[in-house]
């Protein structure tokens, strides 16, 4: 199951939420006394997401000097 975490932050004052899912792979061994325990825990990232949060939106200037791309076009 994914896990995700959130951010709400501002860029030139417009409100975005941010979110990246990831998943925890774990390693566990046992160990002397017979007991299991994690030894180590690694995130793999899935995906990201970026949301604006006043639904009127933003000037198109704002991303005018952000060299998008790199990024896939969401449909």
């Amino acid at each position: 199951m994914p896990l995700t975490a959130g951010l709400r932050d501002d860029i030139d004052g417009h409100a975005f939420d941010f979110h990246v899912w990831f998943r925890f792979f774990d390693l566990v061994r046992k160990e002397g006394d017979g007991d299991c325990r994690l030894y180590r825990r690694t995130a793999v990232y899935e995906k990201d997401r970026i949301d604006l949060v006043d639904s009127r939106g933003v000037p198109a200037r704002l991303f005018a000097n952000m060299d998008l791309s790199g990024f896939v076009p969401t449909t």
